[in-house]
């Protein structure tokens, strides 16, 4: 049986666009490096005398599901429930001496937010009010728009006459904060006057936007500064629930999918499809592709013009960050009252590391799908830069060591009830660790920054120039995170489905070629 799409990986991107193809009615075939689904959004297993751990990944949240959100609109489509519980409130922010409790409530979160950075100052409330109600409502118009401007960024004629017809006038305006950036309205408000509130809002945006107030356009920072405003939530057994959800329904509609598949090389055939050669040595064929792999990692996977192509554009975003982690199991200690998210900004630098804050996710206290009785699992991720890390080292174990001591102590100076002592066992990990489980080149998590030096008309579409082949993952608009690479998926889909009455009909070859 030939195949309609090939989807390379199965990340959240993957397994949306995938899913969605099923459903569609075409013939659609997941190829797989690991052995598990879900890419950066996975868990795995550690065995240690006799007892079962189920970490994550790394350090992350569940946002998406409100309406007009990515994963909402995904699990209504498919007709699926995401195993998931909320969060209420998710997070907790230390800085200083101060604790920021996330509320999702946003008007208690306004008055937490007023009490932590701005009681005592010249700054009047009604300020901190109209910054936040900004940023609420632009966070909704956001999403809103999102969900129904399917062809942005644009490519053509077409897709800037199909956002002129889904858009109302009123919109418009609105767009204009696409090049204002964040600095610049906190400015407007005078809310700079608090060096820790421009931290805050520094490391907010750096686990969501990977680049600070100064550089990201505050349209883009809305829904990054309010996602604990939207729904956030917990995967009892483990954030792999996710993609094990998308790949139950996906294989319910017809989809195939294989696991230790790593693709080597994606090459045209002939007749305009696409062969996909994978390092244990099998061959796939398929009239189109959809890759979420990196664009750095395209670069390597294609040959000539298609290659070329991802190499200019790995040239052009050449910068991506890199994350050191660490799992943890300890015993249980931790007051169950803890938020499970927790984010330490810090007084200085974490050495070797080029950031000065940490984010930490905790398992819930009686999820014993993934932790035996007694214990936690914690999975602590902090920014880094890649060739510290990947370039031959030879202090590569020491300072490995260095890093994750320090970040112990801070802990548990800083989060209440850890103790270096009650840590039953630890992995800790590198870009290298990454790029060798993800098969992301250098490590790189977290996409392309999103900065104002990108203009709208250089952000990665899901549609390339070459016929046939799509792109979703976090280095395709809009980037990083869950509900991120979700709507990439979708928009790929979309774009499919505009050309599908112009699709040719499937390779006729055998799908399936051993060498």
């Amino acid at each position: 049986m030939a195949f309609d799409f090939i989807v390379i990986g199965s990340g959240i991107g993957g397994l949306s666009a995938a899913s969605l193809l099923a459903k569609e009615g075409f013939r659609v075939l997941t190829l797989e490096a690991s052995y598990v689904p879900g890419g950066c959004a996975s868990s795995y297993v550690v065995k240690r005398n006799g007892q079962k751990f189920v970490f994550e990944s790394g350090a992350t949240t569940i946002v998406g599901l409100d309406e007009h959100q990515p994963l909402y609109n995904l699990a209504r489509e498919l007709d699926i429930q995401f195993p998931v519980v909320e969060l209420n409130p998710s997070m907790t922010v230390h800085i200083g001496e101060k604790r920021l409790t996330r509320f999702k409530d946003k008007e208690q979160w306004i008055t937490e937010c007023y009490k932590q950075f701005f009681e005592g100052t010249s700054v009047p409330f009604k300020n901190v009010r109209q910054f936040w109600r900004l940023v609420f409502h632009l966070s909704d118009f956001v999403w809103k728009v999102s969900e129904r401007n399917r062809t942005f960024p644009p490519k053509s004629l077409r897709d800037l006459f199909s956002l002129w017809e889904q858009n109302r006038l009123a919109d418009f305006p609105k767009l204009l904060f696409l090049f204002r950036s964040t600095y610049d309205i906190i400015q407007r408000y005078g809310l700079h006057a608090s060096n820790d509130f421009i931290r805050f809002c520094n490391e907010q945006l750096m686990i969501t936007a990977q680049a600070t107030v100064k550089d990201v356009a505050f349209l883009y920072a809305a829904p990054c500064l309010s996602y604990t405003n939207s729904s956030n939530y917990y995967a009892y057994g483990g954030m792999i629930k996710l993609a094990e959800t998308l790949v139950e329904k996906y294989k319910s509609l017809g989809g195939e999918i294989l696991y230790r598949e790593p693709v080597k090389l994606i090459e045209r055939t002939g007749n305009g499809g696409f062969k996909v050669t994978t390092e244990t040595g099998q061959v796939f064929n398929a009239q189109n592709i959809v890759s979420n792999a990196t664009i750095w990692n395209m670069a390597y996977l294609t040959k000539g013009r298609i290659s070329q192509y991802f190499q200019h554009l790995s040239r052009k975003f050449k910068f991506g960050w890199g994350a050191f982690t660490m799992s943890l199991a300890v015993k249980n200690t931790l007051p169950d009252d803890l938020t499970l998210h927790h984010q330490f900004i810090l007084d200085e630098k974490i050495p070797l590391c080029d950031s000065d804050s940490f984010f930490v996710s905790l398992s819930m206290p009686d999820d014993f799908e993934r932790q035996p009785k007694g214990t936690r699992l914690l999975a602590i991720s902090t920014h880094t830069t890649v060739e510290r890390w990947v370039e031959p080292n030879p202090n590569y174990d020491a300072e490995k060591a260095q890093v994750a001591e320090f970040i112990l102590n801070a802990l548990e100076q800083k989060l209440d009830g850890f103790k270096k002592e009650h840590i039953i066992f630890k992995n800790v990990s590198t870009p290298k660790s990454w790029q060798d489980w993800t098969y992301r080149r250098f490590g790189r998590v977290g996409g392309i920054p999103n900065t104002m030096s990108r203009k709208v008309w250089e952000l990665v579409s899901a549609q390339t120039p070459f016929k046939g082949l799509y792109l979703v993952g976090d280095t395709v608009y809009p980037g990083q995170g869950i509900a991120g690479v979700c709507l990439s998926g979708q928009n790929a889909v979309h774009r499919i489905k505009q050309s599908v009455l112009r699709m040719p009909a499937p390779v006729q070859e055998p799908a399936v070629i051993s060498e």
